[in-house]
């Protein structure tokens, strides 16, 4: 009986000291101290708890409480964002997003309301970590948004990928590598959804404003792929003209600025769909150059094949047959010692024929 008495004054004296502790304040200090230590611990699931709690108990209110329930809030976005990358990594992308999700939402609140109620809260000790948060919020918003856009894509939830991509972007400066990274990214996910003038409009900013970064003559090969896919599906042949006019353009800026080896494999792709351009052009001098230095210069290669079988298509065309014959029976040569036995078929096709 007293071993029950003395539990049962003991758990009144706990409760005593934990409304006296809520009373003053709205909040708990220990409460948030303790979540502190378990996200510092990798115990992120805990962590997320505990700054719940302080969130839902706390007053905003009283501007001693306030800066333990705004702190939480970021730190319980960085739980939620920590839970979400080790989802990931174990391929469970649902969950992981969900988690995203809360933690943009977390992050949120944590910008408006430092911004709402920063006069009153520079007093506390926390300020100068709260405003050391606010200062980086943008790029961990930023960070967060191209990692759950890079999932949806991944999934094929093109619109929801957009809509991350669109959050990220509108909080960092257009200036940096990885806004022209996102940039990128958002692209893609638009060309996916068969929006091709909005992708293309969307690539022109790395011709315009971001020609220094790293995925310009990227961007520029895919500007090229989308006009010649354009010029194909058009039915009416101004437009396919012009179209693959603005193809060949982008290939042409392509192949000069790797000219000098920065990236051959991209060079080698530009230099071949160009010259398949100017062949649709009927530009065939310039088209016959560029698949001849693409022999010359990229010799047993994939490249030199797609180029030699297009060389051996407009001779065939032309009715130079000797030199079909010739142009197929080097990619016939090419392709098998490359073990690329399609292409070697195709040859054999078209040397049946001349």
């Amino acid at each position: 009986m007293k071993r029950f008495l003395l539990f049962a004054l003991l758990v009144f004296g706990v409760l005593m000291q934990m409304s006296l502790v809520y009373a003053k304040g709205g909040v708990p200090e220990r409460d948030y101290r303790i979540a502190v230590v378990l996200f510092n611990e990798g115990e992120y699931e805990a962590a997320e708890s505990k700054f719940s709690t302080v969130i839902q108990k706390g007053d905003l209110n009283d501007p001693e409480a306030a800066v333990y329930v705004i702190n939480s809030f970021y730190g319980r976005a960085s739980c939620r964002i920590e839970q979400g990358r080790r989802l990931k990594e174990d391929r469970k992308f649902g969950e992981s997003l969900q988690k995203y999700n809360k933690a943009y939402e977390d992050l949120s609140v944590f910008k408006s309301k430092f911004e709402e109620l920063q006069d009153s809260l520079k007093s506390d000790a926390l300020y100068d970590e709260m405003e050391m948060h606010f200062i980086t919020i943008s790029g961990q918003m930023v960070q967060l948004a191209g990692e759950a856009g890079d999932i949806y894509a991944k999934q094929g939830q093109y619109e929801k990928a957009i809509e991350w991509y669109d959050n990220g972007l509108q909080y960092i400066d257009s200036r940096t590598t990885t806004y022209g990274d996102i940039l990128y990214a958002k692209a893609d996910a638009v060309f996916q959804l068969n929006r091709y003038e909005e992708t293309l409009s969307l690539l022109a900013k790395f011709e315009d404003e971001l020609s220094d970064h790293e995925k310009a003559s990227e961007a520029l090969l895919f500007a090229g792929d989308i006009h010649r896919m354009m010029a194909e599906t058009s039915s009416d042949s101004k437009v396919s003209e012009a179209h693959l006019e603005k193809s060949c353009n982008a290939y042409a800026q392509v192949v000069a600025e790797h000219a000098a080896g920065a990236d051959l494999d991209m060079a080698k792709v530009a230099l071949l769909e160009k010259g398949r351009c100017e062949k649709k052009l009927g530009l065939m001098d310039q088209a016959m150059a560029d698949f001849k230095k693409i022999v010359t210069y990229y010799p047993n290669t994939r490249y030199e094949v797609d180029a030699a079988l297009e060389m051996g298509d407009y001779s065939f065309r032309a009715k130079q047959y000797k030199d079909a014959i010739e142009y197929l029976e080097r990619a016939v040569k090419v392709s098998k010692s490359l073990n690329l036995y399609d292409l070697a078929a195709v040859s054999y096709y078209w040397m049946g024929w001349a």
